[in-house]
Order: structure tokens, then sequence, then C-alpha cells
């Protein structure tokens, strides 16, 4: 911003900014907020890019932006979202009364080794899908269809006032107003790869699995016990789980096998009945190539750990 503009900010104490980052924890990834501010044709603006998103959205009058050398008119109500490196500025015109809210942000997905609920999929594809979303084009504006002015106005209050709470207010105000002016671009929004329908089906898939492992399983087994395709639950467990129902199987039953010799004195030919294995050779040459272990070495280190 210009040093213009600073020195209003200074006579003009009632304009509220936001000076310092706001970090908001999502689930599966972070949400920051670098910059906000109401700015008004008092204050100008030089050309300039960021290397985050940036929304600006008009209260009042009009304002001219200036992208990569093109000329966008923006009307009260009107909004734009600017990409990453694109120079930008607001063409600076003290003859008309205009006001105008801009904030800069970014949004961060984090790895996340296990997401089981179906809400933390949804974020995590929402978050993802945004963001790819973004870089098509360098720039998106249009008309604001849900009101996100009232929510700024609520933003200036909270800034203004500072009454109890106000900074956790501000911080998810900033995340209802991006994710708000964001359902007004007009791009496709594709549709998870996975249902809320999908998650209970895997869960039950799993739920199954675990309660008949000592049978002779197998997809087809497990379809037609859930009244399901076989298609439809290699589908599923491969959205959901990212794996297959073999892998899985294999996994649950080792698993299980190795619990079992830790926790118990059950003999090698009972787990291994209990665990779904056709015999206690195959226990016993899945567990050398995976352990590096006899299963009587295994059971000698980690028993202890139990008694």
């Amino acid at each position: 911003m210009g040093s213009a503009q600073n020195e209003n900010r200074r006579i003009n104490q009632e304009v509220p900014y936001q000076s310092s980052t706001v970090y908001v924890p999502l689930n599966t990834g972070k949400f920051l907020v670098y910059y906000a501010e109401i700015i008004n044709s008092t204050m100008y603006e030089f050309s300039h890019y960021h290397h985050c998103y940036e929304i600006y959205y008009v209260l009042k009058g009009s304002i001219k932006m200036k992208l990569n050398g093109k000329t966008v008119l923006l009307r009260k109500g009107h909004m734009i979202l600017i990409m990453p490196e694109i120079e930008h500025e607001v063409e600076h015109n003290p003859a008309v009364d205009c006001q105008f809210f801009v904030i800069t942000f970014e949004f961060y997905p984090r790895e996340c080794k296990e997401i089981n609920a179906y809400n933390l999929l949804l974020e995590r594809f929402e978050l993802e899908t945004l963001i790819q979303t973004f870089k098509v084009q360098s720039y998106y504006n249009c008309v604001d269809r849900y009101e996100c002015h009232t929510i700024i106005r609520e933003i200036e209050t909270e800034l203004k006032d500072k009454d109890i709470g106000w900074n956790m207010k501000v911080q998810n105000l900033y995340l209802q107003f991006v994710i708000t002016a964001l359902r007004n671009i007009t791009f496709p929004m594709p549709y998870p790869p996975y249902s809320r329908e999908n998650v209970n089906s895997a869960i039950e898939i799993s739920k199954y699995i675990r309660k008949h492992l000592h049978e002779d399983l197998t997809l087809k087994k497990v379809a037609k016990s859930l009244n399901m395709t076989s298609r439809n639950v290699s589908r599923v467990f491969k959205d959901y789980f990212g794996t297959t129902f073999g892998k899985t199987l294999s996994s649950l039953r080792f698993n299980f096998a190795k619990h079992y010799l830790a926790t118990t004195d059950y003999s090698v030919d009972e787990i291994a009945k209990l665990v779904g294995y056709k015999s206690t050779r195959t226990l016993f040459k899945i567990f050398k190539e995976n352990e590096g272990l006899t299963i009587s070495q295994y059971r000698d280190k980690y028993s202890q750990y139990y008694n």
C-alpha cells in the first residue's frame, strides 16, 4: 500500500484493519489471513502482486482495477478474486466516492495419515478442489449473490469495538467471508469421489470383515452378505481406504494374529483358525516374510509387555 494510505490510517483511527497474520486451524489444513482492510477514495494503492490470493469487494460506489494491462470495472456488490503473482492496482480517483474491502489469504492443506470421518474427507476434498480450480484463470470477477457485505460490516464492528472474544470471532468471520465469497464464483464444483453413503458402506464392510475374519472370506461373499455388488465393494474400498479388499483382508488377519500371539496363550493352530488362515504353515511363512522373526521369537519378545 502507498505511503499516503498509511498516513491516512494514522490520522483516521476509526478505519479498522488487520495488520497481523491471522491463523485459523482447520481439521485437514489451515487458513491464513495476511491482511484485511476497508479502504476508501482517500487512500491509494501502487501496482503490486502477492504470493497469496486476494479478494476485493466493493461496498460503495465503483472502482477500476488494472490487472496485467487490462481494466476491470467493479460496482457496488461486485467482487474480484485475484490469483498469486498477478500484478494489479486500483485506479486512484479521489473524485469518486467509493469504499471497498480487501483481504489477502491462503489455504494450506496438510498431510493426514488417517482420515476416517466423512466430514474430514469432504473438507480435504473441498480445499484441494478450490486450490486446483483457482489455478485455471488469473482472476475471477462476479456479482455477490450471498450478501457478503453483511459479514464485512460484522468484521468492521468487531475490529472497532474489540469486545470480549472479538479476536476469535474475527478469525471465524474471515473464513466465513472467504468461503461465502467463493460461492459466488461460477465455476463447476465436481462432486467428491465418495459420498456419505459410500463412507457408511465402507464402515459396514470393515465391521463385517472383522466379525467374520475366521471364515473363508472372498470379495463376492462379503458383497452378497451386505447386498452389494463385488464391483461396488471394490470401489468403496478404493475411494475410502485407498487400498483394495484383498490387501485389507491380509493386513487385518496378520495384525490380529500378532495381537493374539502377544496377548494370549492360544496355540498357533488356534490363532491361525481365529484369523482365517487355512493352515499354520501359511501363518509361519507370512510371519517370517513380514517380521523377520519366527512365531516363537515374536511371542517371546512381545508377550512380556502383556503379562
